[in-house]
């Protein structure tokens, strides 16, 4: 659950920014782009031949499903993909499993998220507002 949960919102939510990268002839293999183009893991995650209704938050689309490097890339891809990602996928693991063994969260009624920049990442611009119930023992 927590794996099928964390690749899910690393897919619909892109929270380091990087920079679209031009396309070499050796990637044209695996795109049905021209060399020149130019590509970005919002791109990637978006794409509705590989994403149907891509805008949906739907954890199931991983169960029994290994999409492609050129598919799902939310740590950088080749010899640019970030350092940090055995660790910060370990730690998004434990802090899920903790949180959702103790509580119940959902999302609070009626407040819209606004993403800004911050740095390099993306945030909600005034924090994410959620109701916190123990749950039953």
């Amino acid at each position: 659950l927590a794996q099928v949960l964390h690749e899910e919102g690393a897919r619909l939510d892109v929270v380091v920014l990087l920079p679209t990268v031009d396309l070499h002839r050796d990637a044209q293999r695996h795109h049905p782009l021209t060399s020149g183009s130019r590509a970005g893991r919002t791109l990637a995650h978006h794409r509705p031949d590989v994403w149907p209704d891509a805008e949906r938050f739907e954890p199931e689309r991983f169960l029994g499903r290994r999409p492609t490097p050129y598919e799902f890339l939310p740590f950088g891809g080749g010899v640019r993909r970030c350092l940090g990602m055995a660790f910060a996928t370990y730690e998004m693991k434990v802090v899920l499993a903790e949180t959702l063994l103790r509580a119940e969260l959902r999302a609070a009624p009626g407040k819209n998220v606004r993403l800004v920049r911050r740095g390099i990442t993306f945030a909600p611009s005034a924090g994410m507002p959620v109701v916190l119930e123990k749950r039953a023992a």
